[in-house]
């Protein structure tokens, strides 16, 4: 089962997808997400990390094989007060590498997000 998590709960993916299928997506500048590329995601990992020659070769796969059609899901952290990508960093990161100025996304709304928790 795919997952993504926060300090709430950890939630499946493929109950998003299922709840989010009415929510329209939207198309947001790619720079309003670049403070994203920062935050650890994956571990101790930085998304912006992969650039550097000791990047983990596993999520620079995932990156190269990573479908833009498909747009990034976002939630609104208070602490960052803006908002985080809860799936899709490495539709992010290779959109970033790519030069792209616009990205689709999707906002999550916290009901929603609530009933794809798992754990």
């Amino acid at each position: 089962m795919e997952v993504f998590s926060n300090e709430i709960g950890c939630y499946s993916c493929e109950r998003m997808w299922k709840l989010l299928a009415n929510v329209e997506f939207q198309t947001m500048p790619l720079n309003k997400l670049y403070h994203c590329l920062e935050l650890e995601v994956w571990g101790d990992l930085q998304p912006i990390s992969l650039f550097g020659s000791s990047g983990n070769y596993f999520h620079k796969m995932l990156v190269e094989e990573a479908d833009l059609q498909y747009p990034i899901e976002l939630w609104p952290q208070d602490w960052y007060n803006t908002d985080v990508v809860a799936n899709g960093y490495h539709r992010l990161l290779k959109a970033y590498k790519m030069g792209v100025r616009e990205i689709r996304v999707r906002h999550i709304p916290e009901e929603l997000l609530m009933q794809a928790v798992v754990i």
